[in-house]
């Protein structure tokens, strides 16, 4: 992903399969610049600063009727350029 993705950008999308009556959490440092919603669809919440921070080692927690399962994932920066 590169940092001048827009705020709202689409990161990932999560699609699970057997439970419909399900609820997402991202965890980790810095989560806050990462959202998800009610349909697993992971975006960018806050304007990424390649400088600041360059790779998110996030988790999705993923909460269903009969049990919790942690995701880990990564999200890394690419450096933007304009030419």
């Amino acid at each position: 992903m590169h940092e001048g993705a827009e705020v709202d950008s689409l990161v990932a999308n999560v699609n699970v399969i057997g439970d419909s009556t399900l609820s997402y959490s991202i965890k980790g440092a810095n989560s806050s610049d990462f959202s998800v919603d009610n349909n697993g669809k992971i975006k960018v919440a806050k304007t990424l600063d390649y400088n600041s921070k360059n790779i998110y080692d996030l988790t999705l927690e993923v909460k269903g009727r009969n049990d919790t399962v942690d995701v880990p994932f990564t999200v890394i920066l690419n450096r933007y350029f304009i030419y």
